[in-house]
């Protein structure tokens, strides 16, 4: 049966968390090298959906819940402390474990290959508004490899249909591969379908004319005209855990944007 759908304006305006670089509805993915603040920049996004804190911007962001998927920060000692320092509400964020328990059987890794269910049913009840997935090659599942297009591509569709289907900001972490002189698009690891299945592709990486400083670049913007880049550095914030201990951590600090490109990057 081959179903016809009519597009009102509204189906074919794209709506986006952060007006002209994170859309709702589709994947946002994030490259970057390590130390380039990929991580506290989807946390900071993360605390501004939580509280309905303005974007960067000034732009507002409703507030909505959100789902944070990391295999290589803890919650209690990087993650919420991030999220305190950023000024985020605590209570509509959930943070899901990499290592997650079978029943009858050995602890494994959460598999978006095997657990796409369980975390739409998580989407669902939560009625979330933002979902972050860091890094996604962590979270492919066992045996798929991340330079396979097919099976790269056969593990995103269904996370692009619950995008899809709920419109929830899917943003998704990547770290760079080695190949230096390629174009920004083309510095990714894993499959170009990591990029290719994304709408909007964004890059971090060392401001060109001042090491103190990095930038947040569009590598890819499917849904709109090209939007600038941003200039920000991390900086040190001190926040109370909930015994009183006095944490050091990062958070960002925007300081407008630049017409510095992302293939200037790298």
């Amino acid at each position: 049966t081959t179903e016809i759908y009519t597009l009102s304006l509204h189906d074919a305006l794209p709506i986006f968390m952060w007006p002209g670089l994170i859309p709702r509805g589709v994947f946002t993915i994030i490259d970057g090298e390590p130390g380039t603040g990929k991580s506290t920049i989807t946390l900071d996004l993360a605390a501004r959906q939580s509280a309905g804190n303005d974007l960067p911007d000034g732009e507002p962001c409703s507030p909505g819940r959100v789902i944070i998927l990391s295999a290589e920060d803890r919650g209690d000692n990087t993650i919420v402390p991030r999220l305190m320092a950023a000024g985020g509400d605590r209570s509509p964020i959930r943070t899901v474990p990499y290592a997650m328990k079978v029943p009858d059987r050995e602890a494994r890794g959460l598999s978006l290959q095997k657990d796409i269910a369980q975390l739409a049913g998580l989407v669902d009840e939560l009625d979330a508004k933002l979902l972050i997935i860091d890094p996604i090659t962590a979270f492919l599942g066992k045996g798929v490899n991340p330079n396979d297009d097919y099976r790269v591509r056969s593990v995103l569709g269904p996370i692009r249909t619950l995008a899809e289907t709920t419109g929830i900001t899917v943003i998704l972490v990547r770290h760079l591969n080695k190949k230096e002189g390629l174009s920004a698009i083309n510095r990714g690891s894993g499959s170009i379908g990591l990029i290719a299945a994304s709408r909007s592709g964004l890059l971090v990486g060392p401001d060109p004319y001042d090491p103190d400083t990095k930038v947040l670049a569009a590598v890819k913007y499917n849904l709109t005209g090209k939007p600038l880049a941003w200039r920000y550095r991390i900086v040190s914030e001190p926040v109370k855990s909930d015994d009183g201990t006095e944490l050091d951590t990062g958070k960002v600090e925007w300081m407008g944007d630049t017409d510095i490109t992302a293939d200037q990057l790298v």
